[in-house]
């Protein structure tokens, strides 16, 4: 539900002035993926919109603060483009969604941006010598979506060429699909991919930046998506347009008024469905830390990332996906005897292959859990593990723990983290500092308030 709200002038200061932002013609297309910073004559990033800057501007590195959020027109949406480190050097950013109106319904991120999976998400950005990509999703109708190619590679969306042929229109097919081999399937749809540059795009801030356009259309043309690409802003705007004339909504014409809000593609009519265009900049007093926590609780990080995309997860299916158009199964996992299973049916926590564990104590007489064990790798020292969890229905309190075991399959180190959940599906993250003497590791979810069903999904355990 798009919404059209007011900023917390406490917040952030906005600034959406015009501006003109001129090539140099780029080496790369995939520059146009992340945001850019004016820097101080310590190469230290600014509270300063980037096209003000040309001379004295960079990309903001991994890991760095980000001194300014990308808001849409009407003030309602930020969303940032930032990168992010990957040991396969492919994920290059994230591109976040975070609606304004969140700043103050989460106590555990008080007036903060943070990772909302029941109202916003993301698009990881990606790139090879070929081609740049989404690499996946996560929104609220359809949770955890990443999308794959034939082959299973998290690349299914293109984008455009990553060198200079994406300055050349040009189009292909974007082979996103059911992947029938890949560990963690979800439905999805070709479809087909067209790019473009536009070196004087105008915003609705009515600033003219030299752009990447690309267009995503479904099958047999019935719909489409815009994609607009800037160096200054990496995701600058996006557009949904469906079949018909005059049917663009007054919200939407308020979120992009300049239009146009009908066009002809392909020989059909199409109305803008949907809008959104971050090109106003608010400066930041305080850098956000994507890769922060929170200030309540150190154990929610504010942006977490799936470890998909960035390395790997040492867990079998940490989303529990079944099979596209499958019931549900929890196998790999291991389920206590004295817990009761089910599954959670409301978006986005099923559908498109996904699905979440609901795990219920049934008595106070010993705490079971779903649990998975794996094996350490030569060389581990320390593992990160966590999972996304809540309890749709009451309160509640659970642990998370991953247990070092020995030969004999007895418990004798481990790192618990032990949580108060509500309604609110929240991401709990730990470390666990190995002895180098377990044969196995055990990772585990463990309900411990009885009659109280804990929804559990996106867990991983990794490097």
């Amino acid at each position: 539900m798009i919404r059209v709200l007011a900023l917390v002038a406490a917040y952030l200061t906005a600034s959406c002035g015009p501006g003109r932002a001129g090539p140099p013609f780029p080496t790369y297309a995939s520059d146009y993926l992340t945001q850019m910073v004016c820097v101080d004559r310590h190469n230290l990033p600014l509270p300063t919109d980037p096209v003000t800057c040309p001379g004295s501007r960079r990309k903001l590195k991994i890991g760095e603060p980000l001194p300014y959020h990308k808001v849409d027109f009407t003030r309602g949406q930020i969303s940032d483009s930032y990168p992010i480190a990957d040991v396969n050097g492919i994920s290059r950013g994230i591109q976040t969604y975070f609606y304004v109106s969140d700043l103050a319904t989460n106590p555990l991120f008080p007036n903060m941006v943070h990772f909302n999976p029941e109202n916003g998400g993301y698009n990881i950005l990606g790139a090879d010598r070929e081609n740049a990509y989404f690499r996946g999703t996560f929104d609220q109708g359809g949770g955890w979506q990443p999308w794959w190619t034939g082959d299973c590679r998290a690349a299914g969306w293109l984008l455009f060429p990553s060198g200079n042929a994406a300055f050349t229109p040009g189009a292909k097919a974007s082979p996103t699909q059911n992947a029938a081999t890949c560990q963690e399937r979800i439905n999805a749809v070709a479809s087909t991919v067209e790019w473009s540059h536009a070196p004087q795009q105008r915003y609705e801030s009515d600033k003219v930046l030299d752009t990447l356009k690309v267009v995503h259309f479904a099958p047999g043309y019935a719909s489409a998506e815009f994609n607009y690409f800037t160096r200054e802003y990496g995701v600058t705007r996006w557009e949904a347009w469906r079949q018909g004339t005059g049917k663009t909504s007054e919200v939407v014409r308020l979120q992009c008024p300049t239009g146009p809000h009908d066009l002809i593609l392909h020989g059909k009519a199409f109305y803008m469905a949907d809008c959104h265009d971050w090109s106003v900049i608010m400066p930041r007093a305080t850098p956000w830390d994507p890769d922060g926590r929170s200030p309540i609780d150190p154990r929610a990080p504010t942006w977490p990332v799936d470890p998909l995309y960035t390395g790997s997860n040492r867990l079998q299916h940490g989303y529990l996906p079944s099979h596209p158009d499958v019931e549900c199964t929890a196998s790999p996992w291991t389920l206590s005897r004295n817990l009761r299973l089910s599954w959670l049916d409301a978006a986005p926590w099923s559908g498109n292959g996904n699905c979440t564990a609901v795990i219920t104590a049934t008595s106070h007489s010993g705490y079971g859990s779903l649990s998975q064990t794996i094996l350490p790798r030569l060389g581990d020292t320390k593992l990160s593990f966590g999972s996304l969890i809540w309890t749709p229905g009451a309160t509640g309190r659970a642990a998370i723990e991953l247990v070092e075991l020995d030969r004999e399959g007895r418990e004798f180190a481990s790192s618990v983290i032990r949580v108060d959940l509500t309604r609110r599906p929240q991401m709990f993250t730990g470390q666990l500092q190995l002895s180098g003497k377990a044969t196995s590791l055990r990772y585990q979810i463990v309900p411990l308030t009885p009659g109280v069903g804990v929804a559990v999904t996106g867990s991983f355990v990794t490097d």
